[in-house]
């Protein structure tokens, strides 16, 4: 019995941390990508490009 238990823990438990996981890679992505923006719009006015 403790097995099977064991079985349905490792089964489920990956699959949640890995959907965590995802998702906080997806959040991590879209920062990084709205700071690259940022800077290059900064960039691009302190140049004299204005936007």
């Amino acid at each position: 019995m403790n097995e099977s238990r064991n079985d349905s823990k490792l089964s489920g438990e990956p699959l949640e941390e890995l959907a965590e996981l995802n998702t906080r890679n997806d959040v991590i992505t879209f920062l990084i990508w709205i700071g690259l923006i940022e800077t290059g719009v900064y960039l691009l006015k302190s140049i004299g490009y204005g936007i």
